[in-house]
């Protein structure tokens, strides 16, 4: 289990996102209805939540604005990720997921090439469901080949939908 230096939960509307922190940003939440939600989601990345601060910062910021489709990538992709305890095949496919632009979709083995794993599509979808930065790296923008969207830890409709508020116009479920 990751131990993060601290841990903030951050609410906007109702709505709160967690973030926790090492040498950089170590997991992330999507926004959730409780408090509770969120250490749940925090503690499946496998992250110790022991003591966390429940206070506002940018990251929190920045996960709300991904949430609702703001063109806030540039300031997402700078962020320094902690991608402490994953393999370098893991770090890899997150690299190269981080590159993909809003408005745009890759399929599991574009990506797979993209981080230099040639067939390796089904790794990348297992990378994908263990994501603990969703938003930031940006895995409802992995799709399947055919197109339509595929898994996601929160839901198919849901990844639809960030799909829209991004503006992506080829959204199939």
């Amino acid at each position: 289990m990751l131990k993060p230096t601290h841990v903030v939960i951050a609410e906007r509307h109702g709505r709160f996102v967690g973030v926790a922190y090492g040498s950089g940003v170590l997991a992330n939440t999507v926004p959730h209805s409780t408090q509770s939600e969120v250490i749940e989601d925090l503690q499946a990345s496998g992250l110790d939540t022991v003591g966390f601060v429940g206070a506002s910062d940018s990251v929190a910021d920045l996960i709300f604005d991904l949430w609702a489709g703001r063109n806030v990538q540039s300031r997402a992709s700078e962020m320094d990720l902690d991608f402490s305890g994953l393999t370098e095949k893991t770090r890899k496919v997150l690299t190269a997921v981080r590159k993909i632009p809003p408005k745009e979709t890759l399929s599991y083995s574009q990506v797979a090439c993209m981080a230099s794993l040639d067939g390796a599509a089904r790794f990348v979808g297992n990378v994908m469901a263990a994501n603990r930065f969703p938003l930031v790296v940006p895995c409802h923008r992995v799709v399947k080949a055919d197109g339509s969207v595929g898994g996601y830890g929160y839901g198919s409709e849901t990844k639809a939908e960030i799909l829209r508020r991004e503006g992506y116009q080829h959204v199939r479920v």
